[in-house]
């Protein structure tokens, strides 16, 4: 048994916070995909 996850709890997610949560997630990968392409770094 590890002790240092005992409390820990899963319960499910409302749907709209996983559609939230990957739209922030696409745009994020996007944005710096968008910024890849000058090539500066």
């Amino acid at each position: 048994v590890n002790p240092f996850i005992s409390q820990l709890e899963l319960r499910p997610l409302p749907e709209e916070y996983l559609h939230d949560f990957a739209n922030s997630v696409l745009k994020l990968i996007s944005r710096n995909n968008l910024g890849d392409l000058k090539n500066d770094i």
